[in-house]
């Protein structure tokens, strides 16, 4: 049986699409520095995201804020759900919306407004957050939500969507005064039901800093990777490992 040859694990052995491939040195070298828990050679596997510097500081001192902060949450789905109940138990006050009002009630039930849209779910937010299934329906959504939304809030999409389409949502965005991140999330559902997420955001630090506190009721890990778009790639890089 002939000997397999196993390469290391680094740029050469990762293949971007071509979309992805004028990101890929700066967001791997990030990944690889900032991120990676093992030695940068082995196997190439799924690698789970964990902060090596031993997580955040606790968010008790920061309730005051949390108590003023508005969020609206679009999309109470397998994730939205359970993120939408960290959200409550940290004290945000929060009205959400999904075409699916069913899918609403475990966070009506802890005390969530209901919007019967997306702009009701925007109206007077100063955070949104998207959880939505394809990049098709966070463009259609986001557009909504950016015409609902007022000047100096933040629009936040957690899928994992298209650089391209998020670099497009942040221009529309901007010609309204809103802010944008995207910022995707590993740790699947038992980590949204925990508040163990990763969080990987591509946008300006002053924004991610105003959102910090909200990030810090889903997650334990919030990474800043970079310009708006890399939330993403560094998500679909951690998807290829």
């Amino acid at each position: 049986m002939p000997k397999v040859r196993r390469r290391p694990l680094g740029f050469s052995h990762l293949d971007f699409p071509a979309p992805l491939a004028p990101y890929a040195p700066a967001v791997v070298s990030f990944y690889f520095s900032n991120l990676l828990p093992v030695p940068l050679v082995g196997l190439p596997r799924k690698v789970e995201i964990v902060d090596k510097y031993g997580g955040l500081d606790s968010v008790e001192s920061g309730h005051e804020e949390v108590d003023r902060v508005q969020i609206g949450l679009i999309g109470t789905g397998i994730m939205g759900a359970p993120m939408a109940a960290n959200l409550l138990a940290a004290e945000f006050s929060l009205t959400v919306h999904d075409v699916r009002p069913e899918s609403a009630d475990q966070a009506l039930d802890a005390g969530a407004k209901w919007a019967d849209t997306t702009a009701a779910a925007c109206d007077g937010a100063e955070v949104v957050l998207m959880l939505l299934p394809t990049p098709e329906v966070v463009g259609a959504v986001a557009l909504e939500a950016i015409a609902a939304m007022t000047s100096g809030s933040v629009l936040v999409d957690h899928s994992t969507s298209p650089p391209s389409l998020m670099r497009q949502l942040a221009s529309d965005a901007a010609r309204r005064g809103i802010e944008f991140l995207d910022a995707p999330v590993s740790g699947g559902q038992a980590g949204a039901r925990r508040g163990t997420l990763s969080v990987m955001v591509g946008g300006e630090a002053g924004v991610l800093e105003r959102c910090r506190p909200v990030f810090q009721a889903i997650g334990e890990n919030i990474y800043h990777v970079g310009a708006v778009g890399t939330g993403d790639v560094a998500k679909l890089v951690n998807n290829m490992l």
